[in-house]
């Protein structure tokens, strides 16, 4: 049996009739369009959805090669293809196009009377003219609504049937089809005005009537540039005094005969927002089942991104998004983690991703019940992705072993998500409250001597033996950068000699911080390092009652001490609120900017937003000494205000 045979005999099985059937070799494509005849309202969706799973396991039984399959009905515009259809659609409008002409025509557009033998007959201007059944190239239905009028009663009436067959048709709401309409129409309108007007269309839901405007926006007289949709303001207060700039004027527009070119245009942009409908439809569907981890089948690859079918949606892997060294074929079932959903992208608008962090948690979730139960919990993920993962998981069952319950009976859950990955390494540990705790686990297997945690840097000297740097550093710096992204800290590795000499360092600068400015001989400011002082705010603010509790200090020396420390921070602000006195205000405003920061960018000759945003990264890191993280949020929030005027120019 031939494809044709196989497919009409599948769909006339299921009681539905077979219209066509279109193959497209290039792109692979096997297009159906099947109909209902015994049913008032044609074929829906679930139609649709039943044949297309019948077609897919015939196919695969057959082992006929194609990658997609589309099952539809055949629209309003049905063609017309088998004897059978110029019987059931006398009385309708046509449109015929012959292979050989009849005198010079080829196409001919009337009503359709009839067929007797292969004689098709056809009304044409109150002519009846016949021609061989076998002499027809194409030959279709043409909708009424083309040559709708306003005011007309049967025009209105047609509407609204209009917009009931396509709702129901495509399974779409009547206000979506009726915004089409308005639509379509106010483009017809405008290209047959051949000017550059806003034409504003409105039909009446219920009678099915429409009217036609024609508004002008009210601007300033300098902002005027087109004179067919705008209106100068002052010449607009000449008719309404009380009218400001973003009002507008309409006027009714008279009923315009569209003709043949203004019923194509309207017929175009409905189909458009019928199928912009369909899809945003199909999407939200899908988003509503709040579905993370998405299971498909890959299509086709396109420019080296993966289509994947997705349920009744296609969605994207884009190349930076799939794991290295990873060959991905048409047909592939894969797993992948919904990314985000771009609306404006004409293709597929779900953005999927095999490399985010998001996508490991989502695969251990599916293998670990206890997650889904709520007996545990992924806290943090961090992938070198196809390398190695590290993932930070917390027991809220004292009796369940996190990591062991992860790991699996022989192993089997980690493999499973390891496939998964193309053998990613998996480092499991658990998750700790305390952040040095954190930090100290995210390094395993490297063992930590000591660890110095800085709040305001929020990053932390860890200390490890000569023996267990490498493996701390890892491969290429693997380790240390995935359990710093793991624990969101800042995390410098430093040997016991390494860790000595910067403590020396910072002691001898604090310790000539305190002889400068708090004017005491170096055995008074040993002793103030000593007992754990850093910074003169902490001398200055630290309460009296634990001051007086340091060996060798009497109350009369503390209060010295106080009052030089908070004269030095006074004398400080002072001089900082002097440099800063020629720094611009936005700058000084920006997000993220602190005055210690905009003191050292002022030292750097840095004083204007402009300045700031002229900077590279790493100019702006050696200037502050800011993380490169913090660094590149601040330069970002500097050149914010250049976009913004570049998007209100254009």
């Amino acid at each position: 049996m031939s494809l044709q045979e196989l497919i009409e005999s599948t769909v006339t099985g299921l009681g539905y009739e077979l219209v066509m059937v279109e193959l497209s070799p290039r792109s692979r494509l096997v297009r159906v369009f099947i109909d209902a005849p015994e049913k008032p309202r044609g074929v829906d969706v679930e139609d649709c959805a039943t044949v297309s799973n019948q077609l897919t396991h015939l196919f695969q039984v057959e082992n006929i090669d194609y990658d997609r399959l589309e099952v539809s009905s055949p629209g309003l515009d049905r063609p017309l293809v088998k004897a059978a259809d110029y019987t059931r659609f006398a009385g309708s409008q046509v449109q015929v196009k012959l292979r050989m002409p009849i005198g010079e025509r080829r196409q001919f557009n009337g009503t359709l009377i009839g067929i007797e033998g292969d004689q098709v007959q056809l009304e044409l201007g109150g002519n009846t003219i016949t021609f061989p059944l076998s002499n027809i190239n194409k030959a279709r239905l043409v909708p009424k609504f083309y040559a709708f009028q306003r005011k007309d009663p049967q025009m209105t009436r047609e509407i609204l049937l209009l917009a009931d067959a396509l709702a129901r048709e495509k399974n779409v709401s009547k206000e979506i089809v009726f915004a089409s309409l308005e639509l379509a129409l106010a483009q017809a309108t405008r290209k047959k005005m051949n000017l550059e007007a806003d034409v504003r269309v409105v039909i009446d839901r219920e009678t099915g009537e429409h009217e036609s405007f024609r508004r002008w926006e009210i601007v300033e007289d300098a902002d005027l540039e087109n004179e067919d949709a705008q209106l100068a303001i002052s010449e607009a207060r000449e008719q309404h005094a009380d009218i400001e700039v973003g009002d507008f004027i309409e006027e009714e527009l008279e009923p315009i005969d569209f003709g043949r070119i203004g019923a194509q245009a309207a017929k175009q942009v409905i189909r458009q927002k019928i199928r912009d409908a369909e899809r945003e439809a199909l999407l939200q569907n899908f988003l509503e089942r709040g579905e993370h981890l998405v299971t498909g089948t890959i299509k086709r690859m396109e420019r080296g991104n993966a289509i994947v079918e997705v349920g009744k949606i296609e969605a994207v892997l884009p190349r930076d998004q799939m794991i290295q060294r990873e060959n991905l074929r048409p047909s592939d079932r894969i797993k992948a983690f919904l990314l985000r959903v771009d609306h404006a992208a004409r293709g597929p608008q779900i953005v999927l991703s095999r490399t985010a962090p998001e996508f490991i948690s989502r695969l251990f979730e599916l293998e670990v019940p206890e997650i889904e139960d709520g007996l545990m919990e992924i806290k943090a993920a961090a992938r070198d992705p196809g390398m190695r993962a590290k993932i930070a998981v917390l027991s809220k069952d004292a009796r369940i072993d996190p990591i062991g319950t992860c790991v699996g009976l022989r192993g089997m859950r980690v493999t499973a998500v390891r496939n998964e990955l193309g053998g990613e390494n998996v480092d499991i540990i658990i998750w700790s409250e305390d952040p040095a705790q954190f930090v100290i686990n995210a390094l395993a297997p490297a063992e930590v001597t000591s660890i110095v945690v800085d709040e305001e840097r929020h990053a932390m000297d860890v200390v490890v033996d000569d023996a267990n740097l490498a493996t701390a550093i890892g491969r290429g710096g693997q380790n240390v950068r995935l359990a710093s992204e793991l624990t969101g800290w800042t995390i410098n590795l430093m040997t016991p000699e390494e860790s000595q000499r910067k403590n020396e360092a910072e002691t001898a600068m604090t310790r000539l911080l305190f002889i400068e400015k708090l004017d005491i001989d170096e055995e008074l400011a040993d002793l103030l390092i000593a007992e754990g002082f850093s910074t003169l705010e902490e001398v200055a603010y630290v309460p009296l009652n634990e001051m007086l509790e340091i060996e060798g200090l009497e109350e009369e020396l503390i209060n010295e001490l106080r009052t030089r420390a908070r004269n030095a921070l006074l004398t400080e602000a002072i001089a900082t609120e002097e440099k800063l006195e020629d720094v611009a205000e936005d700058m000084l405003n920006l997000p993220g900017m602190e005055k210690a920061i905009a003191v050292k960018l002022v030292e750097a000759g840095i004083k204007t937003r402009d300045d700031l945003a002229d900077l590279a990264t790493d100019e702006l890191v050696e200037y502050t000494g800011m993380t490169q993280t913090a660094a590149v949020a601040l330069i970002t929030e500097a050149r914010a205000h250049w976009f913004a005027d570049d998007a209100s120019s254009n």
